[in-house]
């Protein structure tokens, strides 16, 4: 099949003599020279790199107080965990050790081979136990006492 022109559209060219001559009139604009073109775009060139790598510092310095933050939060937690292990490894020594098997005997009220166990015994009856007073509350002052005892004694 074989490919049609596509029709361009062809408009006639509009004449505008006034802006013709206010083109004229117009004073003629010089290009800087080559030399400071070329500066001022590595200065441009210069400037866009300077700010990329300034951002790319802030984001390591944010991520380096990230982790630094995170490292202190671990190191607390280290000697946390640390000290419990220590405390859990007392117990352990004291639970294997003959004085944990004799306290427990004595709360179980168990006694060795030559002692004798006494246990006390309560009083028959209940005694009733010696009433403790307690000082009555003072009553509520009411706001005009205040304000006649501000103004009429001494």
């Amino acid at each position: 099949m074989p490919r049609r022109k596509r029709r361009i559209l062809e408009l006639p060219a509009i004449q505008f003599p006034a802006l013709k001559a206010l083109l004229a009139r117009l004073p003629r604009v010089k290009l800087a020279e080559p030399e400071k073109m070329v500066r001022q775009v590595l200065v441009l060139v210069a400037v866009v790199i300077l700010a990329l790598v300034m951002m790319n510092i802030n984001a390591r310095l944010g991520e380096y107080y990230r982790l630094s933050t995170e490292r202190d939060r671990l190191k607390t937690e280290v000697i946390q965990l640390t000290s419990t292990y220590q405390a859990l490894v007392t117990q352990m020594a004291y639970a294997q050790s003959d004085l944990a098997a004799e306290d427990f005997a004595r709360n179980a009220h168990m006694i060795r081979e030559g002692e004798k166990l006494v246990v006390p015994l309560t009083p028959a009856g209940n005694p009733t136990p010696t009433p403790v007073s307690t000082p009555a509350a003072p009553a509520p002052v009411q706001n005009w006492q205040v304000w006649w005892a501000l103004f009429f004694e001494p």
